[in-house]
């Protein structure tokens, strides 16, 4: 560590002389570099420095950088130094120099020595030394990389780059260099040579005074670009210095990218001139020589840029007490700021043989240079870009050859190396090359401008970064522009419509297009109808060709004109696709993308459909079928000449047909002539055919051969109807009879009743009839399916049995319905119904819902109880004596009830009271419970907390929506062995405060009940749900968590840290009543009335202990167990 004392004094005198002088390089560049000198490696080091060498690359300055010789050298090995001063200087006043000018530039020095025994190929020094977001960059114009042809073995490289660094004093940077080259692999450093000044740091900031008196012999310079200059700067060192850090630059505003060290020389000597020592390449001197009274460095710069920069050098001497540098730095008005003003000498020409080109034909460009100034130009590049997207370079043109590392299919670049001064040999030269307009392989438009620019610029090694000068020649490329039209003028066109195709090609280039051929394929439904205009030259089907139109002049045009007929049969919607494409070339033979373009028109066609339905089905044999044929147009267009057609299928005979003027052809073929169809209009017609009478029971009549056609569409064919034939009716036969003893069943020795009216209202058509003289009925249908039989009333008597009943007909199969009358004098009365099958349990008795048989009815007061339903679930209870009686069913095994079980009726001799007296049965079970409002949020049904409407109860797939009492009823069919959740849907902003099991359940949560077991035939009631507004309670949430410590946690400390996991099993309790229990993720939620203060309380699981109780919003720590939460307002939120 290198400790100060700072304090005010006077100290040695700095004389600061500046020479700058031009400097023809780099012929000359090795003397204007010294010898090594003797300065070694500081003793803390433990080594002598490996001495610098002259600028290695001297003699290598005017080969070919960028070209690969790894081929050429045996491989080989580099080694790297960081010979920049480990320390970077701020003004001990005023580091960032507000209001006036103090150092922020140091200059980074690398040696890269070839430690090997053979040369190195194209070496890459590259720099690593920006922190984006700090004050450690680059100077702006800065390049990071250096490059050069060769390093012969052992021979030393210097690099040098200018950057800045923190205004922080103290403040300290790592940085790093690699070096590599083609046969040589990569060595990086980032080790300051002399030692870090920190640990794992390359350089760090210290403070100077700015003292001292300081003189100047030159202030400004005009330089060339491309030519050598040097900085010649004498310092008077003072008594007894012991560090020196040189610099060149140390201001902000020079141009890195303009200016570039080349190397340096100190020359260090005594007062009285008689002894001196000479450093070439190091720039910064931890120990200084007993001599070095003065010292004399020696900076050489080589222009890349024509740039007007100052340039302020400086030097910061280390004495015992402090530091200090040049009180006058960078000054105009004391002449210690150098101005450079930049100039080019050299004039750059570039010509190319024509300034207007065709696609597929070559330029050749001419690039001359002649140096006009009296320096000689080093590290010249000259090199040409050309456009990618217009031309390539033929590579056998370039002349002279050009440098392979940096030429590629689009750039030339000729490494020139040096150029003699005016009037000197090499001082001017020519170059050459050819391109082919290519366009890179697409169509380069009509007046496409290929700007071919030629650069000059100065680097040493690989091609300038900046071009420091450009010479642009211009060439216009002629071209046709075709352009191809393709045209009906019809959006939409009709089936047999007459169409004209027009093709319009047109040619708005400067340039005729050649070889035109012209190509129209017409798309499918299309015919031609007449001779194109002008006739074509090929026609192959529906492709036509012409190729006799050509050339096109610039501000031509060839229209064709192609008649065209749309096929009959065209279908709807159909797009019709046109495509013509046009082919052509320029006069240098290129051949233009084939341009094309499509017309489409829509084609608007009818849609027809036709379908068939049967009556009766299942038919009797030797009964007749009436088949009912509907067609319609859907299409956007009538149709014509529109005819439907059926085969009359065979085992039936033709009887007649209707709804249009129809036929029947010897082939057995029905015809309607429609005429006519309007779009979207429909229609039916009949067929009646009588089924033949020696069909076994079973047959299969099909009707498959039917359809419709028009001119526009072709025959549309319908889909199969199938009937089945039957010898057997669905019969349905019974009697009506004097119900004697007021049973309900017809017994033995009973009378019967005659003329009684018995009807099918539902049968197709309805049907009826009167009883016989034996009071009987019989109907045969052919119709399959549930069917109501009722009878009439019949006077002076009163039912003892349903008079509407339901029951299922089915062909082969007789029905049995008795209807029972007592006459009204009867000294008893009766109740009689049905039991039935609800199977939408809305607890009507209605078509298609079966009864049940062997149910139990019993009345207490009955005669005979109990009794048992029938066939058809029918009972009757008969009674003695009047007045009021109370009907009960038992429901049969797996069944509920949609009815109530217990009615009660009154009873009156002669008369059948309110019957019938149904009672409905579903096969499954039944839910019912309530959804309240909790109003107390206790998550009890209360006395008096209402209902609420609104809310979805559902389960298995059932749902049912409250009223406004709350209450619901579900039913769910056979659910088999599974689990079924009920569950409920709050309306609104309603929150779900419990869920409250009935017998037979389980809470899961708040909105969800668990039947783990149901049994068909059983009612789960008591299910309630309780629910709040969110605005009208306080909302409490929180975390029981394992304690453990897990993820970096600590056990057992009360924090929730780590990545500690919830506690499952932990019953969480707010005193208004609610209770949950944690699942695995240790999380829940309840809720509490506003106003109140409420207590919160934990119980542990088996087997834990509590660690903490940590409140949140509102609330206050009670216990480890308990905490307390104050009065919250509805709609609050406290995360506990």
């Amino acid at each position: 560590m290198r400790t100060t004392i700072r304090c005010r004094a006077i100290f040695n005198i700095l004389w600061l002389i500046i020479f700058i002088a031009g400097t023809a390089a780099p012929a000359s560049a090795a003397s204007l570099v010294p010898q090594p000198g003797s300065i070694a490696r500081p003793a803390s080091a433990g080594q002598a420095l490996e001495q610098p060498g002259t600028w290695a690359n001297t003699a290598a300055i005017n080969a070919s950088p960028g070209q690969s010789k790894s081929a050429l050298f045996d491989p080989t090995t580099l080694s790297i130094s960081i010979l920049s001063s480990p320390w970077a200087t701020l003004d001990a006043n005023n580091p960032s120099g507000i209001g006036e000018a103090v150092p922020r530039v140091f200059v980074i020095e690398a040696a890269v020595t070839n430690t090997g025994a053979s040369t190195a190929a194209n070496l890459v020094v590259n720099l690593d030394y920006d922190a984006p977001g700090t004050a450690w960059l680059l100077r702006t114009g800065e390049v990071p990389e250096r490059t050069i042809d060769e390093l012969p073995a052992g021979e030393t490289y210097h690099a040098y780059w200018f950057a800045r660094y923190s205004a922080v004093i103290g403040s300290s940077h790592q940085y790093s260099i690699s070096a590599s080259a083609d046969n040589a692999g990569t060595v990086t450093e980032s080790d300051n040579f002399y030692g870090n000044p920190a640990t794992g740091r390359t350089v760090k900031t210290r403070d100077a005074l700015s003292t001292g008196n300081s003189g100047i012999i030159q202030t400004n310079a005009t330089v060339t670009v491309g030519a050598a200059f040097t900085v010649t700067i004498t310092y008077d060192l003072g008594s007894n210095p012991e560090d020196l850090i040189f610099s060149p630059v140390g201001n902000l505003d020079f141009d890195p990218g303009s200016y570039r060290l080349l190397s340096s020389k100190v020359r260090f000597y005594n007062d009285a001139h008689t002894q001196q020592s000479v450093v070439d390449d190091r720039l910064y001197f931890p120990s200084l020589p007993g001599h070095a009274d003065n010292a004399v460095a020696t900076f050489v710069f080589i222009a890349l840029q024509m740039t007007d920069v100052r340039l302020c050098s400086y030097a910061a001497v280390g004495y015992s007490t402090n530091d200090k540098y040049d009180q006058f730095y960078c000054s105009d008005s004391r002449g210690t700021a150098i101005h450079i003003n930049g100039q080019i000498s050299l004039s750059l020409v570039k010509q190319v043989s024509r300034t207007t080109s065709l696609q597929n034909e070559s330029l050749t460009y001419t690039i001359n240079y002649i140096n006009n100034g009296s320096l000689p130009l080093s590290y010249v590049w000259i090199w040409d870009d050309v456009d990618p997207a217009i031309a390539s370079i033929q590579p056998g043109s370039i002349s002279p050859p050009a440098d392979t590392g940096e030429t590629t299919a689009h750039r030339v670049a000729w490494y020139i190396g040096s150029i003699g001064a005016a009037g000197q040999p090499g001082s001017s030269g020519t170059l050459t090359f050819s391109v082919l307009v290519d366009g890179n392989g697409l169509d380069l438009p009509d007046g496409s401008v290929l700007e071919n620019k030629a650069f000059f610029g100065i680097n040493q090694g690989s091609l300038p970064n900046k071009a420091a000068l450009t010479s642009t020649a211009t060439t216009t490329i002629l071209a046709p522009t075709i352009s191809i039209q393709k045209r009906d003028n019809r959006s939409y066109a009709n089936p047999g419509d007459s169409l004209t195709y027009e093709v319009q090609v047109q040619n708005t280039g400067q340039l005729a297009a050649t070889g035109v051929v012209i190509t129209d394929t017409l798309p499918v439904y299309v015919a031609l109808s007449g001779a194109p205009t002008p006739a074509a030259d090929i026609v192959d089907g529906n492709t036509l060709v012409w190729n006799t139109t050509g050339p096109i002049m610039p501000g031509g045009t060839v229209t064709l004109s192609i008649p065209v007929i749309l096929d009959d049969l065209t279908p709807n919607a159909e797009i019709l696709t046109n495509s013509a494409w046009v082919r052509y070339t320029n006069t240098a033979g290129y051949l233009y993308t084939v341009g094309s373009d499509t017309d489409t028109t829509r084609v608007d066609s009818p849609v027809l459909s036709i379908s068939k339905s049967d009556f009766p089905d299942p038919v009797l044999v030797s009964h007749w079928i009436t088949y009912t044929l509907s067609f319609a147009n859907h299409g956007p267009f009538a149709a014509s000449n529109v005819l439907v057609s059926d085969e009359v299928p065979a085992n039936v005979t033709f009887v007649s047909c209707s709804g249009a003027p129809c036929s029947l052809t010897t082939a057995g073929v029905v015809t309607w002539d429609i005429g006519s169809l309007a779009s979207e209009a429909e229609g039916e017609v009949t067929l009646t055919v009588e089924v033949d009478g020696d069909l076994a029971s079973g047959t299969v009549i099909s009707n498959d051969t039917y359809g419709i056609t028009s001119l526009q569409s072709g025959y549309i064919a319908g889909s199969p109807e199938t009937t089945i034939a039957n010898r057997n009716a669905a019969v349905i036969d019974g009697y009506t009879y004097v119900d004697a003893n007021g049973n309900g069943e017809f017994d033995a020795g009973e009378g019967t009743l005659s003329g009684v009216l018995i009807g099918l209202p539902e049968a197709n058509p309805p049907t009826s009839m009167l009883t016989d003289g034996e009071g009987y009925y019989r109907f045969e249908i052919d119709y399959e399916g549930p069917i109501q039989v009722s009878s009439d009333d019949v006077l002076e008597h009163f039912r003892t049995t349903p008079g509407l009943v339901y029951v299922q007909a089915t062909q082969g199969i007789t029905s049995t319905v008795n209807f029972g009358y007592a006459p009204v004098g009867s000294l008893f009365g009766v109740v009689y119904g049905t039991v039935f099958e609800d199977e939408d349990y809305d607890g009507v008795y209605e078509k298609g819902e079966n009864g049940i048989a062997d149910v139990q009815v019993s009345s207490d007061s009955a005669a005979v109880s109990p009794v048992y339903t029938n066939d058809l679930g029918q009972y009757t209870l008969r009674f003695a004596s009047e007045g009021q009686v109370t009907i009960n069913e038992t429901n049969p095994p797996l069944y509920v009830s949609t009815t109530p079980d217990q009615v009660q009726t009154d009873v009156a001799h002669g008369s059948s009271g309110a019957s019938p007296v149904d009672f409905g049965d579903f096969k499954g079970i039944k839910i019912t419970g309530n959804v309240f409002v909790d109003e107390n949020v206790n998550g009890e049904n209360d006395s008096g907390e209402p209902g609420l409407a609104d809310a979805v109860v559902a389960a298995a797939g059932q749902s049912y929506t409250t009223a406004g009492n709350g209450s619901y009823t579900l039913f769910v069919e056979d659910p088999g062995p599974g689990a079924i959740d009920v569950t409920v849907t709050t309306p609104g902003d309603y929150l779900s405060t419990n869920a409250i099991p009935g017998a037979g359940m389980e809470r899961i949560d708040a909105s969800t009940l668990r039947i783990g077991s149901p049994d068909s035939g059983n009612t789960y009631s008591d299910a309630d749900f309780g629910c709040i507004l969110a605005s009208e309670v306080v909302t409490i949430t929180g975390m029981v968590w394992n304690d453990n410590g897990q993820g970096g946690g600590m056990l057992a400390n009360g924090l929730l840290d780590g990545s500690e996991p919830g506690l499952a099993g932990a019953m969480v309790q707010v005193s208004s009543g609610l209770s949950q229990e944690t699942e695995a993720d240790g999380l829940f939620l309840l809720y509490a009335p506003p106003g109140q203060t409420i207590t919160l309380s934990e119980t542990n699981p088996g087997g834990y202990v509590s660690t903490n109780a940590i409140p949140g919003t509102g609330g206050s720590r009670i216990d480890e167990d308990h905490i307390r939460i104050s009065s919250q307002s509805g709609g609050s939120t406290s995360d506990d």
